[in-house]
């Protein structure tokens, strides 16, 4: 959509403008895909390292129940 207008810019709202813009920059959506990845790092790796807790006590049940 963006990519194909061929309009009046100052005829667009601010919000299409800025994706219009946007959608011009090379690799954009490489861009944002890193930036959501940096933005939700901690988080990932905060569930991980629950996820890692589980297993890791999940395990050590196992094994009592084995002894």
């Amino acid at each position: 959509m963006y990519l194909k207008y061929d309009g009046v810019l100052s005829d667009l709202s601010e919000v299409d403008r800025f994706c219009h813009k946007m959608v011009r920059i090379p690799g954009y959506q490489d861009r944002l895909q890193s930036m959501l990845f940096k933005a939700t790092f901690d988080e990932k790796c905060a569930e991980v390292e629950k996820v890692s807790t589980v297993r890791s006590k999940l395990i050590l049940l196992h094994v009592f129940v084995l002894i």
